[in-house]
C-alpha cells in the first residue's frame, strides 16, 4: 500500500469549478459570495450511496460501517487550508433515504451505522435521489461557498432489480452538469455481482471503466472503500479550474496505473 501512496503523492492534476444543471446565468458567481464556511476554503462533498437491500447483511455492510467510520476519522485529521469536506450518506433498496439530510462537516460528524433491510436493490431509486441533490437548491447551496465538483462512491452486491426503470433514472442523472463534473467510482461486493452485466452498467455510472471495482466481503472491501475516499477526495481538492465549465469534465481515475492484484476490476485483467 505504501508503494501505491508514494505514487500518487506525484500525480499531476487540475481541478474544476462548475455549478449544477442551472444555467450559470441564474447563479450567482461563488467568488461573489461570503462563504460560510471557515477561512472561504471551498467545500468538497463526498456522496457514499450504499446498497441496504437484504444481502448486504453481515460482513459486508459491516466492512462498510468500519471503512466509512475509519475514513472520518482519518480526514479529520488532515489540516487542508484549501479545503472543506462534508460527508453524505444515502442508503438504498426499494427507496432511497437520505442517512444524512444535508451534507455534514466532516469534523461535526457523528458516525451511525448502517443497517440492512429485507429489500431488493433498486438502482433507480438511488440515481433519482442523487439527481435531486445535484442542484442548487439541495447540496450544492451556493450561498454556503464555492464548491469542488463532488466525490461519489457507489457500493452494491448486486444486479439492479427495476430492470425497466434504472434505465430511464440512469439517464437522468447523467445529463446532470454537477454528475458530468463529479469524480465516480463504484464497488461491485461479492462474488454474485462480479458479472459483465453488472460491471456495464456500474461503468456506465462513472464514466470511466477503471474506476468499477471489485472486492470481495472481506478487509479487502474496507481497504478499497477508504482507498478510493482518501486518495480521491486528496486528488479531487487539488484541481485548479481556469474558468466555470473550463477544463476536463473529470478527473483522471486514481487507477490508471495501480496493479489490479492492489484492487481488482470487475473488469479482471484491463
Amino acid at each position: 500500500m505504501a508503494d501505491t501512496a508514494d505514487f500518487w503523492k506525484s500525480m499531476e492534476s487540475e481541478l474544476f469549478s462548475q455549478f449544477g444543471e442551472e444555467s450559470l446565468s441564474e447563479v450567482v458567481p461563488a467568488s461573489q459570495i461570503q462563504p460560510k464556511t471557515a477561512g472561504g476554503r471551498r467545500i468538497l462533498n463526498i456522496f457514499f450511496i450504499i446498497d441496504v437491500s437484504g444481502s448486504m447483511r453481515g460482513m459486508r455492510i459491516g466492512q462498510v460501517n468500519y471503512a466509512i467510520e475509519n475514513i472520518i476519522k482519518e480526514l479529520r485529521t488532515r489540516d487542508d487550508l484549501n479545503s472543506v469536506i462534508k460527508v453524505a450518506i444515502m442508503e438504498f433498496c426499494n427507496e432511497a433515504t437520505w442517512k444524512t439530510p444535508t451534507p455534514i462537516l466532516i469534523d461535526d460528524y457523528v458516525f451511525t451505522p448502517i443497517d440492512t433491510y429485507p429489500a431488493y436493490t433498486c438502482y433507480g431509486k438511488a440515481f433519482d435521489a442523487l439527481e435531486v441533490k445535484l442542484h442548487k437548491n439541495g447540496f450544492m447551496d451556493p450561498a454556503l461557498g464555492e464548491y469542488f465538483a463532488p466525490l461519489i462512491m457507489f457500493v452494491s452486491d448486486g444486479e439492479p432489480t427495476d430492470f425497466n426503470e434504472y434505465p430511464v433514472a440512469l439517464e437522468k442523472l447523467k445529463k446532470n452538469k454537477w454528475f458530468s463534473k463529479s469524480s465516480k467510482y463504484a464497488i461491485a461486493v461479492g462474488e454474485g455481482a462480479k458479472t459483465e452485466k453488472v460491471g456495464r452498467i456500474l461503468e456506465q455510472f462513472t464514466g470511466i471503466r477503471e474506476n468499477v471495482r471489485y472486492a470481495d466481503e472481506g478487509a479487502g472491501l474496507c481497504n478499497l472503500i477508504e482507498y478510493i475516499a482518501i486518495r480521491a477526495s486528496e486528488v479531487q481538492t487539488s484541481l485548479v479550474s481556469s474558468s466555470y465549465g473550463g477544463g476536463k469534465e473529470q478527473a483522471q481515475s486514481i487507477f490508471n496505473e495501480v496493479d489490479n492484484s492492489l484492487f481488482s476490476s470487475i473488469f479482471g485483467n484491463q
